[in-house]
């Protein structure tokens, strides 16, 4: 995963408030588009990097969901976020 060491949890607490994570899965449902499937990727990655695999997993879980929408269910970038999301659950044992 892709992760801006300049965006940290705190700057996007700023930007969003406590509510930051479910308000990027209603910006999700409603652009549904690849790009935003790929910033909540990257998102969850920096999550999962700062240890909070709790919050990580529903941006990887609708991010998947776009993808295989947009994407296909065995396109590339579908693929890494699928082999990401199982990589975290595995983690979550």
């Amino acid at each position: 995963m892709t992760i801006n060491p300049d965006v940290t949890r705190n700057t996007l607490r700023e930007w969003a408030g406590d509510g930051w994570v479910p308000l990027a899965i209603v910006f999700t449902d409603i652009v549904g588009s690849t790009a935003m499937g790929v910033r909540l990727n990257n998102l969850a990655g920096l999550l999962e990097a700062q240890g909070d695999l709790t919050a990580a997993r529903p941006l990887l879980e609708r991010a998947l969901a776009i993808c295989e929408q947009a994407l296909g269910p065995d396109h590339p970038h579908t693929n890494r976020v699928r082999q990401n999301l199982a990589s975290l659950v595995e983690q979550t044992r």
